[in-house]
């Protein structure tokens, strides 16, 4: 998809940044196309023979139960418990308004076509490809960056250091002490930060080889 999406749009690299799930998809993405990939970013998400994380376990057993409509309704309809369901990625689950939480979970579970889209993507996680890929991401040469929240219950800050020994194209792994897996949304400031520095320092060592 990825793929497509860069060639409709004819864009001939691009700065791909992943997290959770999406993690896996740019690692995948990246290691079969690295000619596309102009830098990489990789924070907290699935890596390797951790994909799908045994935390996820539960879930994937309830949605194979037949439960995750319940589960999906349940929360839309008590905003407390989406956000003890939620808190195990945030930081400060009780700050999650109302409103986002809905607007995250609406489309989910509009209707039962969208409810088995999900559960289809849940009982499909598989490390198989991460895995497969890995001889692929020892070749890979790109600018990449890891970014990596230290209180994630999914994703153990050994994986960015996995990272960091198989992508050679590695420069740099950034903990942020304490943080969990939905970072990007709760600390965007040093995020941003790191992704500038990374752009840009790219960019001069770009133009620094075509001088």
């Amino acid at each position: 998809m990825l793929e497509a999406f860069c060639a409709r749009l004819g864009l001939d690299q691009v700065d791909l940044v992943g997290n959770d799930s999406g993690s896996a998809i740019v690692q995948i993405f990246a290691a079969n196309h690295p000619e596309r990939i102009r830098t990489l970013t990789v924070t907290n998400g699935d890596v390797h023979t951790n994909f799908p994380p045994d935390a996820v376990r539960p879930l994937i057993d309830a949605t194979a139960q037949g439960l995750l409509p319940a589960i999906g309704q349940r929360m839309l309809d008590d905003v407390e418990d989406a956000r003890a369901q939620f808190a195990v990625g945030y930081e400060h689950p009780e700050l999650l308004s109302e409103e986002t939480l809905h607007g995250y979970l609406a489309p989910l579970f509009a209707s039962p076509d969208a409810t088995k889209h999900l559960e289809r993507f849940i009982l499909a996680l598989d490390c198989r490809h991460t895995v497969a890929v890995e001889p692929l991401l020892r070749r890979l040469h790109a600018p990449t960056l890891v970014v990596w929240g230290t209180g994630d219950g999914f994703f153990d800050v050994q994986w960015a250091y996995w990272l960091r020994d198989t992508i050679p194209g590695t420069r740099k792994v950034i903990e942020l002490d304490g943080a969990k897996l939905f970072f990007p949304e709760e600390r965007p400031e040093p995020l941003a930060a790191a992704l500038r520095e990374h752009w840009q320092s790219s960019a001069d060592v770009a133009v620094g080889a075509q001088a």
